[in-house]
């Protein structure tokens, strides 16, 4: 899927950088900024292994606001000059088309709001058998 691959990048691209960091900025900026890009993936993958559109959904939003969060710490490392300009803006620019992808589809989801896993035909119970035994 696109849009994991677009997050994944980021994602990679985040490690790598931080990498180059002096010992401060990884500590406190750095470690903040890699588990905002990873857990967008995995939150992506997680509500799509999920059966209730609404539960899958809420790993979606979660996934949306981590890329937020992303987005905003990538913006200070630019602010404090950790990353170029150049880069940091490539960067948070996929950021913004990924996430307006992950919007349509969660719209899109909401929408649709179809049960995809499987349901039990409801059972009939006889009240009258409980009746007697007590």
């Amino acid at each position: 899927m696109e849009l994991f691959r677009v997050f994944d990048e980021v994602s990679d691209w985040c490690w790598d950088s931080i990498e180059t960091w002096h010992s401060r900025a990884q500590r406190t900026m750095g470690e903040k900024l890699i588990r905002a890009a990873d857990s967008i993936c995995a939150n992506l993958v997680e509500g799509d292994g999920r059966y209730g559109v609404k539960d899958g959904i809420n790993f979606l939003i979660i996934a949306r606001a981590s890329a937020r969060e992303t987005r905003q710490w990538l913006r200070k490392a630019v602010k404090r000059k950790l990353v170029s300009e150049a880069d940091g803006t490539a960067q948070i620019d996929k950021l913004v088309s990924g996430t307006r992808l992950l919007s349509l589809l969660i719209t899109y989801r909401r929408k649709r709001g179809d049960f995809v896993g499987v349901r039990e035909a409801q059972a009939e119970y006889n009240q009258d058998v409980f009746a007697e035994t007590v």
